[in-house]
């Protein structure tokens, strides 16, 4: 189906109509799975004409979803992350609320491939739990690079959101305040995150030596 309806868009002798025509017969034909997973087998050319025509093909909610999605990692991966590209898609999850925008937000914040501006953009639009941890990560991380030492209310919020990566890197870096050393503690057998939280207790007991 992702064949025929890239052969359908790529055709230059069809009016911008008559292709939305065309794909909307082909996507009625298909059912919801197909529809959901179609976004895979579309090329670039036909992601942008379903993104510039979502509101006039009739298909699940889904695959729209998938395709506008796509649709973003394709600029990023053509222009890189620009505010422009940020804005817009800000702008284009204030109307559709899709989650797979917050997830690129969220990839983007991760990867630290986003601006601290660009990160203010995202907070006016985005508040998930995970989109909230990498937030704190992202600046936490930011204001490590710019020289700061991390104090006890830094590492609580960091353990708080098990950036348990990011602490281990602070006392790697021997960039933590020494009374906020006391808030590593080894925990039971069998707890969650055992190795890593055990760990960073042994680096900060020998920083405290």
């Amino acid at each position: 189906m992702g064949k025929s309806i890239n052969t359908i868009i790529d055709d230059v002798s069809l009016t911008e109509k008559e292709k939305v025509e065309q794909v909307t017969k082909v996507i009625l034909s298909m059912d919801v799975c197909d529809q959901v997973s179609i976004n895979g087998s579309l090329n670039e050319n036909a992601i942008s004409f379903f993104y510039c025509n979502i509101n006039s093909i009739p298909m699940h909610d889904a695959a729209k979803e998938h395709i506008v999605m796509q649709y973003f990692w394709n600029c990023i991966d053509k222009t890189g992350v620009t505010d422009d590209l940020i804005s817009m898609l800000v702008e284009y999850y204030k109307i559709f609320n899709y989650l797979a925008l917050e997830s690129i937000a969220i990839n983007l914040m991760k990867n630290n491939r986003v601006t601290r501006e660009q990160v203010k953009l995202f907070q006016t639009v985005f508040s998930g739990k995970v989109f909230h941890k990498e937030l704190i990560v992202y600046e936490k991380s930011k204001l490590m690079t710019d020289g700061w030492i991390l104090n006890k209310e830094d590492v609580e919020l960091l353990m708080n959101v098990e950036a348990y990566a990011l602490l281990e890197a602070a006392l790697d870096k021997y960039i933590i305040e020494k009374d906020a050393l006391s808030l590593f503690k080894p925990i039971a057998s069998g707890e969650k995150n055992k190795k890593i939280i055990d760990r960073l207790y042994n680096k900060a007991r020998l920083m405290l030596l």
